[in-house]
């Protein structure tokens, strides 16, 4: 069963009826009577079906995960590759690095002419 509790919302000025359990789902109800049944009615259809196409995620979901765990027990092809790339991209990093000092302290000085540009810019206006 469903806990049911209705709302007056002032600033639209309308209802809403919430259907509440593990979840909570809504109706807006409008001034007629029959109106308003067949708003719940289609509401608690919507539920129904709303499962059926939650269920079918779920189910292609643990496919997917199921899928995932084999490739995951398979070998990777390129592992080889990786490891050498890898290798010589330290090779290369340890090479630029050399002469990272020099860059930052020349990067400093730039900033400072950038910002002292900007101070001067600022007065002018």
């Amino acid at each position: 069963g469903f806990t049911m509790e209705l709302e007056y919302n002032s600033l639209f000025k309308d209802f809403s009826l919430y259907f509440k359990n593990n979840l909570s789902h809504s109706v807006s109800l409008g001034n007629d009577n029959l109106g308003n049944i067949t708003r719940i009615n289609n509401a608690f259809d919507r539920l129904s079906a709303d499962l059926k196409e939650e269920q079918m995620e779920l189910e292609d979901t643990k496919v997917q995960f199921e899928n995932a765990k084999e490739e995951c027990k398979r070998p990777f092809k390129q592992e080889q590759e990786l490891k050498e790339k890898t290798k010589r991209l330290n090779e290369v990093n340890a090479l630029l690095n050399v002469n990272e000092k020099d860059n930052e302290v020349i990067d400093f000085d730039d900033n400072i002419e950038v910002e002292s540009q900007r101070c001067n810019k600022a007065y002018a206006r």
